[in-house]
């Protein structure tokens, strides 16, 4: 459980990185209210990051992605390793941001360190990537290999498997460096910010440490015209021009399934285990953007920009329930259904700094909204896995709030200020993704600018 405090409202204001709060080793302690500019862990690319995902077979071991609005991106993998001793560090999360192309490991002297694992070219930018649940098998893929899935012009699934599990000692380099000139410590020097010194000229080679490849593609099947009805599965009357997927989401409880979102007011539900297309369902009368899976086998939400967030049954297809409509038809941008209390659904509308809390039990009605937070629209958000009252919204106002939600369902309509029970950090740029970790409720991952933070709470 998360204890909150009062939390003073700074640039630097909440969270801190460290092997464990209670770990007496660690140089870096718990804020007190004290300090001006705690220290947290950043990870420094040369393109600005997006969505952001954890590893649920391998601790502490996440993904992020690229947003270049080209034909190439990517998608990188990092892993924390705690109480590593580095050369080199970076203390500050607002330290030198180094030159283009210069990236770096972080790590703070004597404590954590977020070690580079590798990159892999992604086509067209990708709206979301998950790993792959702990519990799925799929033939053909090692017991020990990681599976990422993405979504873009496609989904695509990839598996990523560490070069030590192949028996191959020598590491491969990326970033057009020649391996000869790399470094012999295991770090990428980044200048020191603290007396201003710059970063060397010419970045040296990151190792790659992990080996991907691409597992399969699954191509959206958009209906061609004259194609009678709205709901059914595709057939042969199908086309597969590309209808960009928004985004997509994995059921834990029965990982063969995977629900994507498309542009063209479909949902596609596939069996990734098998590779094939279960359904697809004319779900919306607009561009759907987010769908989310709910505790259990077979229910799903989307929200779209028709202003309406639905949810699905996959037993029952034919119909619906509208739970949710935008009050002023403004589009529906973001559904994220708790886990652990699956009563409970977050939703965000286009260009809204407000969250709104929905029961089930009493749909079309919101039972609190959380606001006075924000300053700008809400860009993601996410329920904390271990903990069913604590949910987390990044914004482009550079704010990452974690919100104590117990009290948004006191009286129906009710809206919640900040308060005492609210965590908030304030980074440079605007915040574009964040995640939980799914193995430690004190990690968190964001995407800011060209930076990966990582906070702990």
């Amino acid at each position: 459980m998360i204890e909150f405090v009062d939390v003073p409202q700074s640039r630097h204001s909440a969270f801190l990185i460290s092997p464990s709060m209670t770990d007496p080793s660690s140089r870096l302690q718990a804020f007190d209210g004290t300090a001006s500019s705690p220290p947290v862990l950043t990870f420094s690319v040369n393109w600005t990051a997006n969505s952001v995902t954890w590893s649920s077979k391998k601790p502490n071991r996440f993904a992020f992605t690229s947003f270049i609005p080209e034909y190439t991106n990517y998608v990188a993998m990092l892993q924390l390793e705690k109480g590593a001793q580095r050369s080199s560090f970076r203390a500050e999360a607002d330290s030198a941001e180094g030159s283009a192309g210069q990236g770096g490991e972080a790590s703070a002297e004597g404590g954590s360190e977020l070690r580079f694992l590798g990159e892999f070219d992604h086509y067209y930018p990708p709206t979301k990537a998950l790993y792959a649940p702990s519990a799925f098998a799929a033939s053909g893929i090692d017991a020990g290999d990681d599976l990422i899935l993405t979504s873009g012009d496609y989904l695509r699934l990839w598996r990523i498997r560490d070069v030590a599990e192949q028996g191959n000692n020598q590491s491969t380099f990326i970033s057009g460096a020649d391996p000869a000139a790399a470094p012999a410590a295991d770090t990428v020097p980044n200048g020191d910010a603290a007396t201003g010194t710059a970063p060397p000229a010419a970045p040296p080679a990151r190792v790659k440490r992990v080996q991907e490849r691409e597992v399969c593609t699954l191509k959206h099947p958009t209906k061609s015209a004259g194609t009678a009805g709205s709901t059914g599965a595709a057939s042969a009357s199908v086309s597969y021009f590309c209808a960009p997927l928004t985004a997509f989401d994995w059921n834990v409880d029965s990982p063969s399934k995977v629900v994507a979102a498309s542009i063209d007011s479909t949902v596609t539900l596939w069996d990734i285990e098998r590779r094939d297309l279960s359904i697809q369902i004319q779900a919306h009368d607009k561009d759907i953007y987010d769908v989310a899976f709910a505790e259990g086998k077979n229910i799903f939400a989307s929200a779209s920009a028709d202003g309406s967030v639905r949810v699905f049954d996959l037993r029952v297809l034919e119909n619906c329930t509208i739970v949710y409509e935008s009050p002023d038809n403004s589009s529906m941008l973001r559904v994220a259904w708790n886990k652990l209390d699956p009563t409970y659904m977050a939703l965000v509308a286009e260009a809204s700094s407000n969250v709104c809390i929905v029961d089930l039990r009493y749909p079309s009605v919101p039972v609190g909204t959380l606001s006075n937070q924000h300053t700008g629209p809400v860009n993601s958000i996410a329920w904390n896995p271990h903990s069913s009252g604590h949910l987390l919204s990044v914004g482009e106002d550079c704010k990452a709030v974690i919100w104590h939600v117990a009290l948004a369902t006191t009286s129906a309509g009710a809206s919640i200020s900040g308060s005492p029970s609210t965590l908030s950090y304030v980074a440079r740029h605007p915040i574009n993704g964040a995640a939980w970790a799914t193995d430690d409720d004190h990690l968190i991952a964001i995407s800011c600018g060209p930076f990966v933070q990582l906070l702990h709470v």
